[in-house]
């Protein structure tokens, strides 16, 4: 699920239940509010909540009015928060100061939770969030440096294709080659507004795995405008040269590697409707080292070239206090020319040879997900969540001739090398 839960009960100063008294929530980033009224035990709940800091308020004719801010609700979390009422007018407010509980005391679920803070603050060797639930326990990520979005990883020793990735409440497993290769469009660090991650003893809301659930969160715009323009540049002259490079008397290859990225996110009405955009160009000039000992005729020292765009846009909306709706797209196109890509022989044992500059190949990627959920709160105790979610992966691995005629074979031109 995309969202947290507030529960309780309200109380006098001499712990009996107080029914009917009204609870509102209001997200105090974006001005979204919700609203229940405490039952005939004096519980109240709200579920279906966007992750965040809130103003919680009570209030019952013939007590004072209860206020207490920074109530923050964690994704996928249940959160609760006990209220007494004082007797007296209600004119007269009590402000409560005090932190919000950080156990859930209504799940059996173990993991954990890591927040936007810990994800842009953190350093990551390839714009993946994926690779920080190593920052959790019992869990092992594999980052990969040669390719984006494919992390593996594994909970509890368990294989990686035991996982199941979800973006915004919704699929986000790699279309082609399965969890083992992580999430299915990359989610880039300045786009994730938190993650969790669930190790073992599920809630029955998930499935479809045995191994770890990585349930993230894309951001959303606030009532103020916020954004980020950044960039880095590296180039050939802050590297040296690989061994066999050198060995062998080859030109040092001329890598780089190029990132910039910006967003922004804001209201469209003012505690209503908001939006959030982000995007990010990667360029990468990766060194490749060929060496064949029989014959170094055709000993080389190309680059890979990755050339990424990835793409996030988001808007929220609140028709009423029962009814929100929200729509994510997310898209990256992540090409890498000039692969070069050793031969693997098994039979009659297994062996890795080195292959020539002529056996290059290339891979054209775009991976897209879209999301839609609308959430409606139909009663004191039902709420319905509405989801539909696409997902879409377009890949070939191919000579340069075949992508650059649009992948049409009829168009190919014969080749002897």
């Amino acid at each position: 699920e995309s969202t947290a839960e507030l529960r309780g009960r309200v109380v006098d100063p001499q712990d009996a239940p107080i029914p009917g008294a009204t609870i509102t929530i209001t997200n105090q980033a974006t001005g979204v509010v919700r609203q229940t009224v405490s039952t005939s035990d004096g519980t109240y709940f709200i579920t279906a909540i966007s992750p965040g800091a809130y103003e919680l308020v009570a209030e019952l004719s013939g007590f004072w009015k209860y206020n207490r801010r920074d109530v923050r609700l964690d994704l996928g979390r249940t959160t609760t928060l006990d209220v007494q009422l004082t007797v007296g007018a209600l004119t007269e407010t009590v402000t409560i100061t005090a932190e919000t509980p950080l156990v859930d005391l209504t799940s059996k679920e173990i993991g954990g939770n890591v927040t936007n803070r810990e994800v842009i603050s953190l350093p990551s060797v390839n714009g993946n969030f994926v690779g920080m639930v190593a920052l959790l326990p019992g869990m092992v990520a594999n980052v990969s440096t040669e390719s984006f979005g494919s992390d593996a990883v594994s909970a509890n020793g368990m294989d990686s294709r035991n996982n199941n990735f979800l973006l915004d409440g919704a699929n986000n497993n790699d279309d082609v080659i399965g969890q083992r290769a992580g999430s299915q469009a990359r989610t880039p660090l300045e786009a994730v507004g938190e993650f969790q991650v669930i190790t073992n003893q599920y809630d029955a809301e998930f499935g479809r795995t045995t191994g770890a659930i990585i349930n993230a969160i894309s951001k959303s715009g606030t009532n103020a405008f916020h954004g980020i323009a950044a960039g880095l540049w590296q180039d050939a002259g802050m590297t040296k040269k690989d061994f066999f490079v050198d060995q062998n008397g080859l030109t040092k290859p001329d890598t780089k590697l190029q990132t910039y990225r910006a967003n922004l996110g804001g209201p469209v009405v003012k505690d209503k409707a908001h939006f959030f955009f982000n995007v990010e160009r990667v360029m990468i000039d990766r060194a490749l080292s060929i060496t064949i000992p029989s014959h170094p005729e055709f000993n080389a020292s190309p680059v890979t070239q990755d050339r990424v765009w990835n793409t996030l846009a988001r808007f929220d909306h609140q028709l009423n206090v029962n009814h929100t709706w929200a729509v994510r797209w997310l898209r990256e196109s992540s090409p890498q020319l000039n692969q070069i890509v050793p031969a693997v022989y098994t039979v009659p044992i297994a062996v890795t040879l080195p292959v020539t500059a002529n056996a290059s190949r290339e891979e054209n990627d775009v991976d897209q997900t879209l999301v839609a959920t609308l959430n409606s709160v139909l009663g004191g105790n039902r709420l319905n969540t509405f989801r539909v979610n696409w997902t879409q992966e377009d890949v070939a691995f191919a000579n340069a001739n075949f992508n650059a005629n649009g992948q049409d074979q009829a168009a190919l031109l014969p080749q002897l090398n």
